[in-house]
Parts: C-alpha cells; structure tokens; sequence
C-alpha cells in the first residue's frame, strides 16, 4: 500500500509540472545526470557529472523531501530504497544512509541497517588484506558515530559487540561489552547484552574454569541490581550456575545474598515497564510542532522523566542518578530537536555535581541545534561560570554567525560588559546596528539601560534613546521605553517635548491609544486642570471612535488614590463599575508598561488591593457570563495540578452575592457538593426546604446561615482584610 500511494503522490505531481515523466517511465529505473560539485554522493571530482540509476521510488522521495524536510514517510522510502542497492553499484546506497542519519541522528536502527549493510558488503565482495582492513575500519565507523548519538539502544550496541566479537578480537570485544553495559545496561532490554556478555565470558579458551566461574559469578551479581526483563529467567539460571558449584554453603549464602537483590529489581523493572507503555524508543526525533503525535510523544517523555525523577523506589542517591541519567539519555533519541529537553538533562547533570556531563550533554545540545539562542545562553553561562571567558565568547560569536537575532546580541554585549569591558560592549552595540535586518528596538532599549544602570552614564543612555527614536520612528513599543525612562528619572520637561514629538509621528491606529494614556497620566501627575483638559481633547479628537472610554472611568481614574475611590460602587451600574467588579483594569493607569515604570507597578498593586464587593446593590443587575468567569479564574489557582470541578462549582457560591446575580449563575451555576443551584435552594429568589430568600435592607443583602457558602465567603472575606488571603 505504501509504494502505490507513493507512486500516485508522484504521478500527482508530476502531472502537476515537477517532473517531466510518462507512466511508462514510471515502472521504469530511469537515468539522471547528478552534478558533484562540491563533494556529490555518487563520486568523481569536483564540477564533475555522472550518470546514475535512481529507482522510481528513489525519485519520488527525492521530489517530496525538497518540499518537505521532514517528510518521515518519503525519508523512509528513500532509506528502503537504499537498502536493495550494492556499495560497489552505480548507485552506492551510503550517500542515502548518510542524508538521512545527518536529518536522523538519533535513528539506531537505521546507524543497525547501515552498518550491517556495510558488513554484508565487506563479507561477500572484498578480497585482499588491504581491502578488508579498509573495509572493517569502515563498519566500526559506523558503528562508533550511532553508538555516539544513540547511547542506549541496546540492539545497535549487540550488533556492534558481535562484529567486534567476529572480525576484531576477543579483548576488543571485552572492552566493548563494559562499554555498551554502562550506556545501555540500565535499559528494559539490556537483559540480551548481559546474557551476551555472560557467554562470551563462559566460552573464553585462555582461562581457567575457577576464573571464568568468577568472572560469570560477578555478572550475574551486577545483574541482579539492574531493573530489565526477564530477571525471573536469569534468576533460575543464577541458582542452576551456584548449584552446580560443588560448594553447597557457598551457594546458599550467594542466593541469599542476591535474592533480595533480584526481587527488588524485579518489582522496579515490572514499575518501569508500565511507565513506559506510552513511551516509543524508535520514534525518528523531529522538531516541535511537526505532528500531533509527535507531540503528543514528547509529553510522554517529559512525563516519564517526572515519574523518574520522584524517586518512586526510593532508590540512593547514585542509584537514582544513574538511573535518571539513562531516562533522560532514553529521551533525548527522540526529543532531540526540543532544546528544553538537552536543558533539562544538563541542569540535572549540574545537581548531582556532574558537572563535566552536564558541559557534554549541552555541547551535544548544540551540535543538535546550532541555531538554539536558549543552549548558548546555557553553555555560554556555564562556562563563564567555570572561568572559561573564551570559550563562552566562541559561543557567542557561533550563535550571532549562525541565527543573528536581536535577543543574542544583547546577551552577548551583557556578556562582554561582565567579562571584558565596557568598550567591548559598546563596540558590539555599535556592530548590532549595523546588522539592520536583525536588529530590533529592544537592542536600543537593552544598550540604554546597560549605560544607566551599570555604567551610570544618563547622559550616554538618554543619546543612545534619541538615536533609537530616529531609527525606529513609528515605534509604539520603543516610544513608551522612552517615555518610561525619562519618566523615572523625573525629567518631567523634556518629557512633554518627547510627546509631542512622538505623537506628531505615530500613525493613527489603536495602538497609538497607549501613548496618548501615557500623555494624558502625565498631565493628570504634572500638569494643571487646564492642560489635563486639553489634552484630553486632544486625544479624542486624534483618536475618534478609537477611543471609547466613558467620563466616569476617566474621573474615577483623575481623583482616585490607591483603593480610595471618589465613588462608591454601588451608586452606579455603569461600565466602568462593572469592570471593576469583575476585577477589570484600568485602561488608564495601566498602559502595558508596568514593568520598567515604578508609579505603573504601584498602580497594579493598587487594583490587586481592592476590596472584594461583599453586599448586592440595590436592583441588582442581572451580569454576565465573562464577568463572572473574569473574577473566578482571579480564585483557580494557576499551578500545581488540575482543579477539580467541584471545588469550581463552589468557588461560584463564595463569591460575593452580586455576582450570584448573573443568570447563569441562577439558573444552575453550581452549588455545594456540584449540584446545581436550583436543586439545592441556594439561587437568588428560591423558596425550598433548604434554601431561604435574600433580604434587602438598605442596600445590601444579607445571607441565611442555611445558604450555601456563606459562612466560608464570610470567613475569606475576613482574611482578605487583614492581608492574609489574595
């Protein structure tokens, strides 16, 4: 099914003007004229051509994988291909291995099929000690770069241990098993190569029995502390091998001995395996965001190495960091293009003390994702960290080569005025504006700041604003970094000239409203009723329809103080009142630069101190929906695990009984225990056994100690006063 959808994908786009191709030609090997230059895959010298025979199918993949890169299905066929084709053809296969293991690193059983490939070639077709020592230094090539990039897959180590067992030498060999043991001896499968590594032990003609029984012995004592498959088998063949001994008390004293060993491994291996159900080892390792499923396969991971990392068999400390360390090592094979994943491991490497590891995974973590600006801010700090000025600086330089961008040079002139000089940053400043097209505003706003905060030279950052004001003109964004920075160092005179300079520039579209906010906050801080009047107008009259904030927001805004308010509540059912129940923030004193300006952060806070609205208003209005959920989700909390339904539903009746007023609320929002209010006499109005009816008294409502939620509503209402509860 798989070559006839692809041969209809090709004939597809053919028909569609990509390749010239009859159907006739289809069925047919055709020939193709691959120019080498620069180092082809089918041989001869540079600027050379050659004429080789590409299958149908071969073509067919070819065509899919230059539209797309990460099309596993033709990769596949493309490799399938190249599996049926001779090393010494026209059309040698290890050009296609290599193309897909350089998309493909991680894929073990590909480096397997290549290098067995390469064996089968090397068994049958070379002739002469030459040929054959060529040919063998070839194979372990292979072999030594998958078991490089895929650590701990246990098939590819066996497969490299028995042709180095048949065609290298029995220490090779040796060496070798201790080697994959270490990478891979902690997998679920690994059970294969200690079994392996037991026979080859037994079969050694050199030794004694005394010392091969020793040898064997201490093998299966180090199997008994590993969690794999089939230990119940092995442990058979662990008493048969001690029983047969001819020392009975030295058997029965290593069996007691081991089982405790074995029975513990057993239970963490059976854990393990359930863990791992979800979990795909072959999975080929693809970019975030290419497939559902591959995602969906990335949570999975990240998942298991939770699981891991809890200690569920309160294992010791090396023990758990062994066995974590091979987790994480399992899920880099397919999180391999997710740079968090190669974080992650690094800095768990750094907990333990590892901290050499640590340097090797982000290393690899770079050779993986050259263009990662997150992995050279890790390795660049972890380096500066080890006193390693330039090799963090080579970093640097590789990324801003590799992915200019403007985040990566700030980091790099921050890292320059840390471990160089101030010149140094300076001249990399003056080198990121020169890199127009990737350069954006926030290199100015970073360099400005660098120069008055570290360097304490407002005179120097001040220019270096007026010079990003001229190169980014229309920059709503830089316009309110300016106006902030001036702001906070209380130039209150200069700062009127940069509105009305500002202003006169940028384009007349919403975004605009928040420089205007800020012109119209500064008048309101600095100016007179007269100046903030007009500029109010003014703003009105640039804006038009685009600024539609009624004037009882803006006077509530204007004579407010922190949670003073000129107002109360529940005098007004308009608007703005509404959105200030509801938890809304202002438009005005909130213009979305709270984050650099101090009179901002204070206003934020002012809104979070608000007290909550404990009492209805009279002729309560009948709210909606968003405003509810608005003033909830202020309650869900926003991290650890998922909340429970129920303790939503009851978060609806400990709100305050204004908001118990919303119709969907009414009609069934929720009640003690989830059941719906109607049903449980809690909504507004009712007249059940359970319920009791709302009773106004100037204004405010007051609860029956039958109604649901009331006493704990009370109870936080209480804490928040006090400041114990937000």
């Amino acid at each position: 099914l798989v070559e006839l959808l692809l041969l209809v994908r090709g004939r597809s786009a053919m028909a569609s003007g990509v390749a010239s191709m009859t159907v006739d030609d289809a069925a047919t090997e055709m020939k193709v004229v691959v120019d080498n230059g620069g180092g082809g895959v089918a041989g001869g010298g540079v600027g050379e051509s050659a004429v080789v025979a590409r299958s149908r199918r071969a073509m067919v993949a070819e065509e899919r994988i230059a539209r797309d890169e990460w099309d596993l299905e033709a990769w596949q066929s493309l490799v399938a291909d190249a599996q049926t084709r001779k090393f010494s053809s026209d059309d040698p296969p290890a050009p296609d291995y290599e193309r897909f293991l350089k998309q493909f690193p991680t894929a073990a059983r590909l480096w397997k099929i290549y290098a067995e490939h390469s064996r089968k070639e090397l068994v049958k077709g070379v002739t002469g000690e030459e040929a054959l020592h060529e040919g063998k230094a070839r194979v372990r090539d292979i072999f030594d770069r998958g078991t490089r990039f895929c650590p701990t897959s246990v098939e590819l180590w066996r497969s490299y241990t028995d042709f180095t067992r048949h065609y290298i030498g029995r220490p090779e060999a040796a060496a070798l098993y201790e080697q994959a043991l270490t990478s891979s001896g902690l997998d679920l499968s690994a059970h294969v190569i200690w079994t392996d590594y037991r026979d080859f032990l037994a079969s050694a003609q050199d030794l004694d029995d005394a010392a091969k029984r020793q040898m064997v012995r201490k093998i299966y004592e180090r199997m008994m502390r590993m969690p794999i498959n089939n230990l119940d088998a092995i442990w058979r063949e662990y008493e048969e091998f001690e029983n047969l001994g001819g020392n009975r008390d030295l058997a029965r004293g290593k069996l007691q001995e081991n089982n405790g060993r074995y029975v513990a491994s057993r239970a963490e291996a059976r854990a393990r395996k359930t863990r791992r159900e979800n979990l795909s080892s072959n999975a080929l390792a693809v970019p975030p965001g290419t497939s559902a499923r591959d995602d969906e396969q990335a949570r999975q991971w990240k998942k298991f190495l939770a699981a891991e990392r809890s200690n569920p068999h309160t294992l010791d400390q090396k023990d758990l960091g062994d066995r974590v360390t091979h987790a994480f090592e399992c899920a880099l094979a397919v999180l391999y293009r997710y740079p968090d994943a190669w974080c992650e491991a690094a800095r768990y490497q750094l907990d333990l003390g590892r901290v050499e590891n640590a340097v090797s995974l982000l290393h690899r973590g770079i050779e993986a994702l050259p263009a990662s600006e997150l992995l050279t801010f890790e390795i660049a700090s972890l380096e500066e960290s080890r006193k390693n000025k330039e090799t963090a600086r080579a970093f640097f330089e590789q990324l801003i080569n590799t992915n200019p961008s403007a985040l990566a040079y700030i980091q790099f002139m921050r890292f320059l005025r840390r471990c160089d000089s101030v010149e140094a940053s300076r001249k990399m400043f003056t080198r990121a504006r020169k890199d127009i097209r990737n350069v954006s505003y926030h290199v100015y706003v970073a360099a400005a700041l660098m120069e008055f905060q570290l360097n304490r030279e407002p005179k120097v950052a001040r220019n270096i604003f007026e010079l990003g004001l001229k190169t980014f003109p229309e920059s709503i964004q830089f316009a309110l970094e300016y106006i902030d920075f001036l702001w906070n160092n209380n130039e209150d005179s200069y700062l009127r000239v940069i509105f009305e300079r500002v202003l006169s520039r940028l384009p007349a579209v919403p975004e605009t409203t928040l420089v205007w906010n800020r012109f119209v906050q500064y008048e309101q801080t600095f100016g007179d009723a007269t100046s903030f009047e007009a500029t109010l107008r003014r703003c009105k009259d640039a804006m038009g329809d685009g600024y539609a904030r009624s004037w009882t927001d803006v006077c509530l805004d204007r004579y407010r103080f922190r949670d003073l308010l000129p107002m109360a509540l529940d005098e007004t059912h308009g608007p703005a009142v509404t959105e200030r129940r509801s938890g809304a923030t202002s438009s005005l004193t909130n213009v979305g630069r709270s984050s650099k300006n101090s009179r901002s952060k204070e206003s934020d806070r002012d809104r979070d101190r608000q007290t909550d609205v404990s009492t209805a208003p009279r002729g309560a209005p009948s709210m909606q929906l968003g405003d509810l959920f608005i003033r909830l989700f202020n309650t869900v909390p926003l991290s650890g695990p998922p909340t429970d339904v129920n303790f939503v539903l009851n978060l609806l009746h400990m709100t305050p009984t204004a908001f118990q007023y919303c119709p969907a609320f009414r009609d069934g929002g929720g009640s003690s225990g989830g059941a719906p209010s109607g049903a449980s006499g809690g909504g507004p109005g009712t007249n059940t056994a359970t319920g009791s009816k709302r009773k106004r008294n100037e204004g405010s409502v007051s609860h029956t100690t039958s109604e649901p939620g009331a006493d704990i509503f009370k109870t936080r209402q209480a804490q928040r006063q006090q400041g114990k509860f937000r």
